[in-house]
């Protein structure tokens, strides 16, 4: 049914209700056409720097995917804290 994540810093559970649902995969991700570099860019807003690019959305979007997991397994490595995803749309000014 469902999975759950630990945070190996401070204890707390995420408990995520479906399968296939990680805690890697709740981020915002804000997909845009670059003119300057001719590609899709992925921007992960909640992850600061956290980035990526394709040639389409869907490459974008699978290498964003990519780009959180390894954001999130570099932020643990150095002993920072992972935002947790706010599991809402963003607000932009």
């Amino acid at each position: 049914m469902g999975l759950c994540r630990s945070s190996q810093r401070s204890g707390s559970h995420i408990q995520v209700p479906f399968a296939g649902v990680t805690v890697d995969n709740r981020y915002e991700i804000i997909i845009f056409w670059s003119d300057e570099d001719r590609v899709f860019i992925a921007d992960v807003p909640e992850l600061p720097g956290c980035m990526a690019h394709g040639v389409s959305h869907e490459e974008a979007l699978r290498s964003a995917q990519d780009a959180i997991r390894l954001w999130i397994e570099t932020a643990q490595e150095d002993g920072r804290v992972v935002p947790q995803p706010k599991g809402r749309r963003l607000v932009y000014a």
